[in-house]
């Protein structure tokens, strides 16, 4: 038996997450504690000096251990398996499990120095807790296609076959519980038909529902006529089958209704960002598609047709549309704007914000009572989701903090306990590239984000991908308080996701040194899935794109707060990973991140008392 009772000998344990030294500095030890430390090593060897050699602790660490060299293995059916131990750490003068070589007279006079032992253990593991480095910076240096837009002539924006053809499909959640979806089309050379037919099985359409058809002109630019059309009255967990168009150029597509609302309904969902319609932007769609996501929660800027002037904005709008559609046709895309999508061109008398993006892509706002389409909220399986507009007035009294203050009431986490925020300007950036341009909208609504323990806010923006640890900036009120981050239970991870592709490229530098709220961060092109497996658990994934190929780089597992850290190793998923995946065990609400828990652990591990 090992300490305390416990088997430690022989089998993997799993430590919880230890968290870096959040704080002003940088988590680096001090040269006088380092030398001070390199002294207790040296006196340490000296007194193992001559004495049986002993068995070794393995300890499966999830990567908020920062102290300790990571490996990676390949994720498989969710969760990743191990195969040998991440790391191991030799404890002197303690009989393995089972030896029969350890006697009394033995642990008698090796009782004092196996005390030493331990103590010297325990004080160089805490003092890594203490002054661990932040997170992972990723060494991956990209070498892919070149991030410029793909020709108009490219087989990817081909106008489908036949006379007014529809194209530019996609669709979108048409209410509040998932019950509604809103399809949109574009014909080009006339009105059309303006109904939407579909049914359970391909070919049987036995219901009709009627849309609205529009256009729009954007300086010497006029657009084809953009259908809308709301489907509602639907079953859940239903494959739907629709069709839409005249006679031979008619054209078929189908899609699939969410779980009813219930805190355990697994559902998977797709993030993007910062799409545009590069060759980069192709491989990040097409390798999101071969996840099995359901659907797509995009953080804002789609086509990158600001980049265009003059008539060419309306065609890169039209290009982006048919780009889009091998997805969006068939996955609900969950909307919300980003700089890209402002088109403020006084040179071109467009001084209207967002008019191509309102004009083509519809969001079920009013279901939410929202007063405008650029914040809303849905509900969809497990998940309540909500949009904001970080280009939208949202400061105290505006309409959108009025909203956001109402609908996080409305949040109901016996039904939806999963909260996830959607916006464009990251609230924690480290990339050079859009430094603290979230800060405003940080400070309005991070403390509202804590209160109601939002599991976690994706943001788009900057051309990169990080991901933070549980931690707020909430003490701060200008006259007192702590003006840096600090671990917060309540807090909910923060992740940017703005590396779909465009062709503005990748943003590159990130601030040296990585800030302490950092824990994974690379400036490559890629995708995340948000895998929800029921109220307690969901796995968060994001994938590279590298050289073609989708490679799984960083995660972390969600589990909830009913499963005590406490718990036996065993009932813990065991991880492994490595320097470029980054795979962590969260509580939902919330793992804790003081110390002094840790300390305490180590030492019942140990068998000392605190």
């Amino acid at each position: 038996m090992g300490i305390n009772g416990q088997q430690l000998w022989g089998e993997s344990m799993i430590i919880p997450p230890l968290p870096p030294n959040f704080g002003r500095g940088v988590g680096r030890p001090s040269k006088t504690r380092r030398r001070e430390s390199d002294e207790v090593i040296n006196k340490q060897k000296k007194r193992s000096r001559g004495k049986q050699p002993m068995p070794e602790i393995q300890f499966l660490l999830p990567p908020d251990s920062n102290w300790l060299d990571l490996h990676q293995e390949e994720v498989q059916d969710g969760w990743s398996q191990p195969s040998t131990a991440i790391s191991s750490i030799q404890i002197s003068q303690f009989p393995s499990h089972g030896a029969a070589a350890a006697s009394p007279t033995w642990q008698h006079k090796n009782k004092g120095s196996m005390l030493v032992q331990l103590l010297f253990f325990s004080s160089v593991l805490l003092s890594c807790i203490s002054n661990g480095s932040a997170g992972v910076t990723s060494t991956f240096v990209r070498n892919e296609w070149p991030s410029v837009d793909i020709p108009l002539d490219n087989e990817v924006f081909a106008v489908p076959k036949g006379y007014n053809a529809p194209q530019q499909v996609h669709i979108t959640q048409g209410d509040y519980d998932g019950k509604a979806v809103i399809i949109s089309w574009v014909t080009a050379d006339e009105e059309g038909s303006n109904k939407v037919r579909y049914g359970l099985s391909e070919g049987k359409y036995e219901f009709t529902a009627e849309g609205t058809v529009q256009n729009y002109t954007f300086y010497n630019y006029k657009s084809g006529y953009i259908h809308q059309c709301l489907v509602d009255g639907l079953q859940y967990d239903t494959k739907y089958f629709y069709e839409i168009g005249d006679g031979d150029s008619s054209r078929r597509f189908w899609f699939r209704t969410p779980s009813p609302i219930d805190p355990d309904a697994p559902y998977k969902f797709g993030i993007i960002g910062d799409l545009g319609q590069t060759y980069n932007s192709l491989s990040t769609i097409e390798h999101c598609m071969q996840t099995g996501a359901e659907t797509i929660l995009f953080v804002g800027d789609l086509s990158y047709a600001d980049r265009y002037k003059y008539h060419d904005v309306g065609v890169r709008w039209d290009s982006w549309g048919r780009f889009a559609e091998r997805s969006a046709a068939y996955q609900p895309w969950i909307w919300s704007a980003g700089n890209h999508e402002i088109e403020y061109f006084p040179y071109m008398g467009e001084v209207i914000p967002f008019r191509n993006y309102l004009h083509r892509y519809p969001t079920p706002y009013l279901a939410s009572e929202s007063s405008s389409p650029l914040w809303y909220a849905v509900r969809r399986a497990s998940a309540h989701i909500i949009v904001l507009s970080s280009y939208s007035p949202f400061v105290k009294y505006t309409p959108q903090w009025k909203w956001l203050e109402q609908e996080l009431k409305r949040v109901d986490r016996k039904k939806t306990p999963w909260l996830i925020v959607l916006m464009h300007a990251p609230m924690y950036n480290s990339n050079d590239a859009h430094f603290m341009e979230g800060e405003s909208m940080r400070a309005v609504f991070e403390s509202w984000f804590c209160r109601y323990k939002v599991d976690v806010v994706f943001a788009g923006h900057v051309h990169a991908y990080e991901r933070s640890y549980r931690i707020s900036n909430i003490r701060y009120n200008v006259s007192s308080g702590a003006s840096y981050p600090v671990p917060d239970k309540s807090a909910p991870v923060y992740i940017t996701v703005g590396d779909g592709g465009n062709q503005e490229g990748l943003a590159l530098r990130f601030r040296d040194p990585q800030p302490d709220y950092s824990a994974f961060r690379e400036a490559s092109y890629g995708h995340s899935t948000l895998e929800i497996k029921n109220k307690t658990h969901a796995l968060y994934h994001w994938n590279r794109n590298d050289d073609g190929k989708r490679v799984p780089t960083d995660s972390f597992g969600n589990q909830s707060s009913k499963k005590k850290t406490e718990e036996k190793p065993s009932s813990l998923c065991p991880i492994q990973f490595t320097t470029e995946s980054d795979i962590v065990n969260l509580h939902r609400n919330r793992r804790s991140a003081d110390v002094a828990h840790h300390k305490s652990l180590l030492f019942r591990l140990v068998g000392i008392s605190s």
